[in-house]
């Protein structure tokens, strides 16, 4: 039941709408900058689909049908990720369940047809540590919003457009994004820790 509880938590106050809407906004802006310098057109068939396709995708229901948020996120974001963080400090967790997160999509570089046949296997396990680093600020800033940390994250990853196999783009794109939301998350626990305190009853 608690578990459940956190699966469909969405209200988060402003958290919410920084991952609905700010995440994809952050990809577009960064699309139209990363095409311009890879020289891709803007007009593209794969720019016209993640500009408008997340959005429609996503309000029609269809990210409980991408296999990898609902199959995965459960286990990684609503069972591991509290239990690492219990135990080590935020990046160790984060580092640790990235790492292995990127793993488990080892298999998938040697099947054909798989997303990740065609990605550099590398840049694929760095990436995952940075949006890990992300998905657990966020879980951390939303008190365990297994949904929106998890789910939503995960699935807007899931539609970034091919980038003519420019993988280490992504992965930029991913790290300067768990910056943001690192610090956005320390805040966020640093105000409600002052908010708590005695002296703030007083």
């Amino acid at each position: 039941r608690e578990l459940l509880g956190r699966v469909f938590k969405w209200r988060v106050g402003g958290w919410l709408p920084a991952i609905v809407f700010g995440i994809p906004l952050y990809y577009l802006a960064t699309d139209w900058v990363l095409y311009e310098l890879i020289g891709l057109e803007t007009s593209s068939p794969q720019y016209a689909h993640h500009a408008y396709g997340w959005a429609l995708a996503l309000f029609a229901g269809a990210i409980i049908l991408d296999p990898g948020p609902l199959g995965e996120e459960v286990g990684w974001r609503g069972f591991a990720t509290p239990r690492l963080m219990q135990v080590l400090p935020f990046w160790a967790s984060e580092l640790l369940l990235g790492t292995l997160w990127g793993f488990w999509h080892l298999p998938a570089f040697y099947i054909a047809g798989t997303g990740q046949s065609t990605l550099e296997m590398g840049a694929f396990m760095i990436g995952a540590v940075f949006l890990s680093f992300t998905m657990g600020a966020a879980y951390a800033g939303t008190g365990g919003s297994v949904l929106l940390a998890g789910f939503v994250i995960h699935y807007f990853a899931n539609q970034l457009p091919d980038l003519s196999g420019k993988i280490w783009v992504e992965v930029l794109r991913f790290m300067v994004l768990a910056g943001v939301f690192y610090v956005a998350m320390r805040r966020f626990t640093a105000r409600e820790e002052n908010s708590s305190s005695p002296e703030a009853g007083c």
